[in-house]
């Protein structure tokens, strides 16, 4: 018999329903349909905010037990911020905010030294992640500006300039930290909206080649992978957004991995909390991850040697999302669907953004004691114990697995150490009786089940909890 993981998210009860609120869902198993990579549930950091962070101070010790938890993992830092930084005091090639000369301006222009990227490279190696770093391609450009404008004439592109880059490359290549613990380089974020059409793709994926080359003058063995593009959210649902992306596949020979960023459920300050079962607990809106994935690998099967396709940046939903929605219980529905359907559709990495930060949509929320401002504590989310579950029982080998009931959501893998482990969401307003394949249902098994706890203040959806209950006794939400 295989021993079973029953990972279970779904709404609180009070009571047990009539039977006109309950309906019965089976599940169907049946062989591998995907592999994806052991660190496939990753996450980030924001290029906004990392700088900013007490990475080896205050409250590190607290983010380190919750950080070294989820590895192996890769740790990606970028975002928007990536695109104005600039790199000082890395030797030749450094520049200031001060010195950028025209097309370039100082418009959202910060800067990044060595101390704070030793700073972040000494948290992710004692943690046991690997790193990805962002890296500005638009230095030597114009500086992009919002709303954002086409750089390119139909032809041609603005050159590419990466001596800023280059100077912390070779910084890089000669630095202990980073030979252990970088493991990729990203350039560009979000680019395509400015380098358009077919000559911002060639040229964006022309600067990716470039960067591999630095990169291996200057490292004479294990040297970092190159990856991008990191494109919006939105390409996978246009079809000129789509060829730009197929067009950088074929002619960035250098990349180690495809990156693209999902906000499936939109624009996070217009969330309604009057309305969360219209996204969160929609399927429609749930399967609308699943389907941008689709729509990537079948823009790619013209290349079947195409790099593996990452989602290099995710929330449920963008520009920061909501807080007291996207930080608490609920977006565990949308957490752990995404999760399941983007592994089953071969995706290799999935990187949740953001790992840590003061509000919005973080697994681990930075506070600060009442009454002791200077006193900050760490407080894993929801999302957390989600990511935890997740890390320590789902296997790299995904199982083919259907549901008769669309609102009950089923994915499986191998487990670990052995046997099968089950994410399960009820996202119908309904108890649900699930019946198993008989080889599982005759199995020894092990159920999480997570429902939320007390509502935070204001609430007007009880799923809006930053605590978790596990199988109903044991609450989740402690400030570390």
């Amino acid at each position: 018999m295989l021993p079973l993981a029953l990972l279970q998210c779904a709404m609180p009860r009070t009571s047990t329903p009539p039977p006109a609120f309950r309906t019965d869902a089976t599940m169907q198993l049946a062989g591998q349909t995907a592999h994806v990579s052991a660190e496939y549930l990753s996450f980030t950091l924001d290029a906004s905010s990392w700088r900013s962070l007490d990475l080896n101070g205050s409250y590190s010790s607290a983010l380190d037990v919750l950080a070294a938890a989820l590895r192996p993992a890769r740790l990606r830092v970028g975002g928007t911020q990536a695109d104005y930084d600039v790199y000082s005091g890395f030797g030749p090639g450094s520049t200031s905010c001060a010195q950028l000369r025209p097309p370039m301006s100082s418009y959202r222009c910060r800067e990044v030294n060595p101390a704070q990227l030793r700073s972040l490279l000494n948290f992710t190696q004692r943690n046991g992640l690997s790193l990805i770093f962002g890296l500005n391609d638009l230095f030597g450009r114009p500086t992009k500006t919002s709303p954002e404008k086409d750089l390119c004439s139909e032809s041609a592109c603005p050159a590419r300039n990466l001596t800023n880059a280059a100077a912390l490359v070779r910084w890089a290549a000669a630095e202990p930290l980073a030979t252990q613990a970088l493991y990729a380089l990203e350039l560009g974020n979000e680019l395509n909206s400015c380098l358009r059409g077919s000559a911002g793709a060639r040229a964006q994926a022309a600067d990716l080649n470039a960067l591999k080359t630095l990169v291996d003058a200057a490292w004479r063995e294990g040297a970092p992978r190159v990856l991008g593009p990191d494109t919006h959210s939105s390409l996978e649902f246009e079809p000129s957004a789509l060829e730009w992306f197929t067009t950088y596949a074929a002619e960035a020979s250098a990349a180690a991995g495809l990156t693209y960023h999902e906000y499936s459920l939109g624009d996070g300050p217009k969330l309604d909390p009057q309305r969360l079962d219209e996204s969160f607990l929609s399927p429609s809106q749930l399967d609308r991850a699943g389907q941008g994935a689709k729509n990537l690998r079948a823009a790619l099967k013209t290349l079947p040697d195409a790099p593996p396709l990452w989602v290099g940046e995710s929330a449920a939903a963008n520009n920061g999302g909501q807080s007291g929605i996207t930080d608490t219980f609920v977006d565990v529905f949308w957490y752990l669907d995404q999760l399941g359907s983007l592994a089953a559709l071969n995706v290799s990495v999935f990187l949740r953004q953001t790992l840590l930060s003061r509000g919005g949509y973080p697994l681990i929320e930075l506070s600060h004691t009442e009454g002791e401002p200077s006193r900050p504590t760490v407080t894993p989310l929801p999302d957390y114990w989600v990511a935890l579950l997740h890390k320590r029982l789902m296997g790299e080998r995904v199982l083919n697995t259907t549901s008769s009931a669309r609102n009950v959501r089923l994915y499986a893998h191998c487990g670990k150490p052995g046997g099968v482990s089950v994410a399960f969401l009820n996202i119908a307003d309904l108890e649900v009786t699930l019946t198993l394949p008989i080889v599982l249902a005759r199995s020894p098994r092990v159920d999480f089940i997570l429902t939320a706890g007390k509502p935070i203040e204001g609430a007007v959806d009880q799923l809006q909890s930053k605590e978790v209950l596990l199988n109903g006794e044991l609450s989740l939400a402690h400030p570390l």
